[in-house]
């Protein structure tokens, strides 16, 4: 389920645009909570590496001494500003990129003081280094989480839409990050989740029976407080992973005020359904005798949580296991393989995929 909205970019177009136009347009990008714009320095640190210097600075957290006082020189019987110190970097002549997050929740001076620093990179009497590059984020206005902009500063910028990532965008990333089996099992049967309140209509009645979308994303007028969200997802898989430790009771409860309770409890009936799955080790010792779980829930975890252990040397065992379950199920273990970025590059050499691929008229 693809819920991008032509109007929208998408994670990598939004730090596409920065990377190429931002050392002469200033973007901020607007959405809604937890969509991912905040890691888009990430994204964008990971694709430029040390050609620049990163600068992370939380807008609403700051006041005038985060950005520069004025102090007396004595000498000349003048005031002049003093930058901090956050704003030169480790290398005050190496590019920066700067991304303001959350630029229009800061207070109504420091939101002024960012004008200058979006339009002509600077920060007092000091000018960013060429090349340098500033962006900002910020939730929509109809988000109602307090973003305010003023007529002058919207001249300043570029104002793009980021929309939530489809279903396949955050699975790729979520292998790829090690997203807990369990939680990718349950995305999986849930795509309704990455859908925006934005794009769906609210229908009380749905609300008043416990039913719907809207009892699991973020909605202004309904669910604001624990929801789904990319964000919130991640932070629900840091804590499954610890269940045994933890105990499934208490991790549900933590999960509540993570996700929200109907998320929290519909996860919780997939961690059940743990206790059906063999272990890692054991389809490598024993690919051809290790237990097929059951149901189709079970083996969408089994299909996830192998992805953890994957390596050059037992892919052939995880291959010779998966081909014996239903052939939807291979196929999708196969794709989800040849994608992932940490173990692509010995998968599509393994002899029992290329064959597999021939044999359903795949191209890889």
């Amino acid at each position: 389920m693809d819920n991008k909205s032509a109007l929208t970019v998408d994670h990598n177009e939004a730090a596409a645009l920065i990377r190429i136009n931002g050392s002469k347009v200033s973007y901020v990008i607007e959405g809604e909570p937890g969509v991912g714009k905040s890691s888009i320095l990430k994204t964008l640190q990971a694709q430029l590496g040390d050609e620049y210097e990163y600068i992370y600075i939380d807008v609403p957290l700051k006041d005038i001494p985060d950005i520069a006082l004025s102090m007396p020189n004595h000498d000349t019987k003048t005031t002049m500003p003093y930058v901090n110190s956050i704003w030169y970097g480790k290398d005050k002549l190496k590019p920066k990129i700067v991304m303001l997050d959350e630029v229009f929740k800061g207070s109504e001076y420091v939101k002024l003081m960012m004008n200058r620093l979006l339009l002509e990179h600077m920060v007092g009497d000091y000018a960013l280094p060429e090349g340098s590059i500033v962006f900002g984020t910020t939730n929509n206005a109809s988000d109602g989480v307090g973003d305010k902009s003023n007529g002058h500063t919207n001249s300043r910028v570029v104002r793009v839409r980021i929309g939530k990532p489809s279903q396949a965008q955050w699975t790729q990333w979520a292998v790829d990050n090690k997203v807990d089996g369990l939680v990718l099992a349950w995305v999986a049967q849930n795509p309704a989740v990455f859908g925006s309140y934005k794009d769906t209509a609210f229908d009380p009645r749905l609300h008043k029976d416990g039913q719907g979308i809207f009892h699991y994303i973020y909605h202004p007028q309904h669910n604001n407080v624990s929801y789904v969200c990319p964000r919130t997802l991640e932070m629900a898989s840091h804590q499954v992973k610890n269940i045994g430790e933890l105990g499934d009771a208490l991790i549900t409860k933590a999960l509540v005020g993570t996700i929200g309770s109907k998320a929290a409890l519909d996860m919780s009936a997939l961690i059940a359904l743990g206790s059906d799955l063999p272990h890692p080790n054991d389809i490598i010792k024993a690919p051809t005798k290790a237990r097929i779980p059951k149901s189709a829930p079970a083996q969408l975890m089994m299909l996830y949580k192998s992805m953890q252990y994957l390596d050059a040397e037992n892919l052939d065992s995880f291959v010779t296991y998966f081909k014996r379950m239903p052939l939807e199920m291979t196929s999708t273990w196969i794709k989800t393989v040849v994608a992932s970025q940490a173990v692509m590059e010995f998968a599509i050499k393994n002899k029992q995929i290329t064959a597999f691929a021939i044999e359903n008229s795949w191209v890889i």
